[in-house]
């Protein structure tokens, strides 16, 4: 009965995370994004994202900021490229924003 588990998981395991994507923000529309400012909910979860997938990128790249950005700054900037470009996707906001950092940074882009 026990070795019938692990597949299981592994399959609850893959699915949550093919859902944590849409879920939590990486496919929202950038319009999406600019309509809900009031919603401190869907703020919160995107701003997570977005912080989140700032710092995936930078752990798979290996880089280390000479000053870590502020989050705040981050956020502003995803919510200006938003604004430029209302039918991007969160994830290409996000993207866009890391590639700003590291030029800022003196990094390899």
């Amino acid at each position: 009965m026990k070795r019938y588990y692990l597949p299981l998981i592994m399959f609850l395991i893959a699915t949550s995370e093919a859902q944590a994507w849409t879920k939590y923000g990486g496919d929202a529309n950038c319009k999406i994004i600019l309509a809900s400012g009031n919603d401190e909910t869907f703020t919160e979860r995107a701003k997570g994202w977005t912080f989140g997938y700032i710092s995936a990128l930078n752990e798979m790249m290996q880089q280390r900021f000479q000053e870590p950005p502020e989050e705040e700054l981050i956020w502003q900037a995803v919510k200006e490229f938003c604004a430029d470009n209302p039918n991007a996707s969160h994830y290409v906001a996000s993207a866009s924003i890391y590639i700003e950092l590291l030029r800022d940074q003196g990094g390899p882009l």
